[in-house]
């Protein structure tokens, strides 16, 4: 397990602020000081999130946030335009053997749980 006062957090949204909130909630019950990464998706991601999940590493238009190494050790993540993110950082995070990110992604991500690549957490309420 991570320490709390070492461990990196980002938050990915797409800026909504009662979205954005409910992961600020989580990083501040965790005790992590997130940097927060507001995403914008370009076509065709935008119309297809969370169904196209491949290139995910050129899902993220210039508008938004970049979503670039060095990778945090936690990403807390919710909203459509959050699941590239979440699903590229996660997968980019293990390759050449590393331990990756852990992700959680609030509310409903509209994947199977077992075919996705992070946790996911439904109904947290305070």
């Amino acid at each position: 397990m991570y320490s709390p006062n070492q461990t990196s957090c980002w938050v990915v949204t797409d800026g909504k602020a009662g979205m954005e909130n409910q992961c600020l909630g989580l990083a501040e019950a965790l005790g992590v000081a997130p940097t927060v990464k507001r995403v914008k998706l370009r076509t065709p991601w935008r119309q297809l999130s969370p169904f196209l999940r491949f290139g995910l590493g050129w899902a993220h238009s210039g508008e938004g946030d970049a979503i670039a190494p060095p990778w945090p050790d936690l990403l807390i993540a919710t909203g459509r335009a959050s699941i590239p993110a979440s699903l590229f950082v996660r997968r980019a995070s293990r390759a050449g053997g590393g331990r990756g990110t852990f992700t959680v992604q609030l509310q409903n991500p509209v994947i199977n749980p077992s075919r996705s690549t992070w946790w996911w957490c439904r109904g947290m309420t305070g």
